[in-house]
């Protein structure tokens, strides 16, 4: 991964997952390091990106049986990372700074079992 091409977004839109359907045995994928990407990059979520938290939600779904397509998309948010290595978080000083929050809600959107996703969104708004 340290010469891979960047990626502009964690994730692509519309991203169907498609669950392992072999048996766990049997699979590649369960020798990769699957469950300690997702713990690491879960980490990174809460304490400095909170723009990975989508993405990783969505990956962390599958830790039990990975597909192939788990581990690419998981691969491609380190590719994201990369890219955006040097973004941050500005806070400047003597402005007014406003609270503000969103939510949103996804009803029965997983194709799989029908599950719901919820978020939410909170920061300061600078004028």
């Amino acid at each position: 991964m340290k010469d891979c091409k960047e990626s502009k977004t964690p994730t692509e839109r519309g991203n169907l997952i498609i669950p392992n359907q072999t048996d766990s045995t049997e699979s590649e994928v369960q020798h990769k390091p699957i469950r300690e990407l997702i713990g690491s990059l879960m980490y990174l979520m809460l304490a400095t990106r909170p723009d990975l938290s989508t993405a990783v939600n969505i990956y962390s779904r599958y830790q039990q049986n990975p597909s192939e397509q788990v581990w690419m998309g998981l691969k491609r948010i380190l590719r994201y990372l990369k890219g955006t290595a040097n973004f941050e978080l500005f806070y400047p000083k003597n402005s007014e700074i406003e609270l503000v929050g969103f939510a949103d809600a996804d009803c029965a959107g997983d194709q799989e079992d029908r599950k719901s996703t919820t978020g939410y969104l909170s920061g300061y708004l600078y004028k």
